[in-house]
């Protein structure tokens, strides 16, 4: 079968879990024998999928305005030209080479990502390149995703729209199965699976170097920067100190060519530190992951360092800041069993002083994750949705 892969790829700034997620995705499907056509942002094989650069064919993805009502009247003139008026956009727009690739295909699969109102454009991208499949008779498939738990009124009828019109749907964790259920209660291929990226060719049994690996997002809202940068630089101080381990600032969303996003938050940490700490630059998924999987400890406040740290053995402290990254950090403890809740943040403006005395340095919460290496619920290789 030709499959096209829809990703949320090549854009300027590299998010290393979406990037994981298309190259896992995609070798996972060229394993079963199908030919993959992967749908990117950025049409240079070599920057698409590096391991398969001189064989992958690239499909254009549609970009969405970032301006809600924009995209809301991109999306209504979509729908005029799939019903039937050609004229409803210029002959000229994007919508058209995607119809004439997508007639070559015999699936779509959508691979794993986030739905909700912090990632409106690529709701409306997959709904939009969806509805397109669906018009040609291609079917619809939907690996593991992250639905909500932030959506708009007008956002959940077009999830559930875009649910209803894929055969499988893959979501990966508890919160996202019963919102998906909630909406399409009738649909029968809602399942949860794992993640797409834990499939990614890494070495998840590597050796442990003595190292506490830390990925932050570069916006930590809801808390003053300041006031987190404090916090966080006191308790790997007191990690570092009580355990002798370096410390190592990963970056898992950054633009390669300007030090902002998570590379702009991790230099801030870095300056507050009494302990030396080495500052990465941002790395290819594969590299980055197989770094997260050989350190001995992970502190973060990300899904996919989280699950790259789980999946090798690493003791894994998540940080909570939102109610978006509570429910991914928990789908990534409940996907290897870890019942035990992410560490809640400490009260905004709150600037504790090495030691700290919050739960957040205190050694038991560190040991409390080290049994983290446990069977998965579902099985690491691949989602049943392929």
């Amino acid at each position: 079968m030709r499959v096209a892969l829809l990703c949320d790829i090549g854009h300027s700034v590299y998010h290393v879990g979406n990037e994981a997620t298309a190259i896992a995705s995609a070798a996972q499907l060229r394993k079963r024998g199908h030919e993959v056509v992967m749908i990117s942002h950025d049409e240079r094989p070599e920057a698409v999928d590096p391991a398969a650069a001189a064989t992958t064919e690239i499909i254009p993805a549609l970009n969405f305005p970032t301006s809600l009502d924009q995209r809301d009247g991109y999306l209504t003139d979509i729908r005029k030209v799939l019903a039937g008026n050609a004229v409803a956009l210029p002959s000229s727009d994007q919508l058209f080479a995607l119809m004439g690739q997508l007639r070559d295909v015999d699936a779509l699969v959508l691979g794993g990502g986030t739905l909700d109102n912090d990632h409106g454009p690529q709701l409306f991208e997959r709904l939009a390149t969806a509805l397109v499949a669906a018009q040609l008779d291609v079917p619809v498939i939907m690996g593991a995703h992250s639905l909500g738990p932030s959506l708009l009124l007008t956002d959940r009828a077009l999830l559930r729209e875009l649910l209803t019109l894929c055969a499988p749907v893959g979501v990966r964790d508890d919160d996202s199965l019963h919102l998906a259920a909630e909406l399409c209660p009738d649909h029968q291929g809602i399942v949860r699976v794992p993640d797409d990226a834990l499939s990614l060719d890494v070495d998840w049994d590597q050796p442990k170097e003595s190292r506490i690996a830390v990925s932050v997002d570069g916006a930590p809202d809801p808390y003053p920067e300041a006031d987190f940068v404090a916090v966080l630089a006191s308790l790997l101080d007191e990690l570092a100190e009580r355990t002798g381990a370096s410390i190592e600032l990963i970056p898992h969303a950054a633009d390669p060519d300007r030090p902002r996003a998570d590379v702009r938050l991790h230099q801030l940490i870095a300056d507050q530190l009494h302990h030396k700490a080495t500052l990465r630059r941002i790395e290819p998924a594969d590299d980055a992951a197989a770094r997260l999987a050989g350190s001995a400890w992970v502190v973060t406040t990300r899904m996919h360092p989280a699950l790259f740290g789980l999946a090798s053995g690493s003791a894994v402290l998540p940080l909570v800041l939102t109610r978006t990254n509570r429910s991914h950090l928990a789908g990534a403890l409940g996907a290897w069993a870890r019942r035990t809740p992410p560490c809640p943040s400490p009260p905004c403006g709150i600037r504790p002083t090495a030691p700290c005395a919050t739960m957040w340095s205190r050694p038991p919460s560190m040991r409390r994750c080290r049994g983290a290496h446990l069977s998965p619920i579902m099985p690491r290789a691949s989602a049943p949705v392929y």
